[in-house]
């Protein structure tokens, strides 16, 4: 039984199908993912609304905040902002070392490269508008970051187990903090002989 001759359609570039190619010089416009441009409308948008209103509270209250007496240390502001910050985030990056090193994907002359992608990776997921707490971006970077330093297996599990332990710290640290709060302002438990 013959086969029915069945030809598909030249495509513009396609020589072995008949199909004429570009001039050359010029080449076919690379078309860009719909996908790609709606994010990045999306985040130019909040980050747009974000900048609205923190320009409209600043113009409100900025009688207020002009005629504060301000009093600033600066020793203290140098050890707040500035030193407090690098130590947690060199406490972030050697607890995310030894995570690594748990996975048996680092070693002990990878510290100063694992605290500096972990330290990148965290300001990737800052710098996430879309996504709560950069989830997804800041994991996504530390398994790039991790490409050339430990297998990709160990990549995507270290980037999971940081967010994991990370989250699961600040959970209990609240919760500590908490409690002693509550504890603070309810204050002891007076029984019947305590007047």
């Amino acid at each position: 039984m013959a086969r029915p001759d069945v030809r598909r359609a030249p495509v513009p570039g396609d020589r072995s199908a008949g199909g004429e190619a570009p001039p050359l010089g010029r080449r076919e416009p690379a078309r860009r993912p719909r996908a790609g441009r709606r994010t990045r409308l999306t985040q130019g948008l909040a980050l747009a609304v974000v900048m609205a209103l923190w320009g409209a509270y600043l113009a409100r209250s900025w009688e207020q905040l002009a005629g504060y007496q301000w009093r600033i240390a600066s020793g203290l502001l140098g050890l707040a902002a500035l030193g407090w910050y690098v130590l947690a985030n060199l406490v972030s990056g050697v607890a995310f070392w030894l995570l690594v090193l748990t996975l048996g994907g680092a070693g002990p002359l990878d510290l100063l490269r694992l605290t500096g992608a972990y330290a990148l990776a965290y300001t990737v997921g800052y710098l996430s508008f879309l996504t709560p707490a950069g989830l997804g971006a800041r994991e996504a970077a530390l398994v790039v970051l991790l490409g050339g330093l430990v297998a990709p297996p160990v990549a995507v599990a270290a980037s999971l187990l940081a967010r994991a332990t990370s989250a699961l710290g600040e959970v209990l640290g609240v919760a500590a903090l908490g409690l002693f709060s509550a504890r603070s302002i309810i204050g002891p438990k007076s029984g019947p002989d305590s007047r």
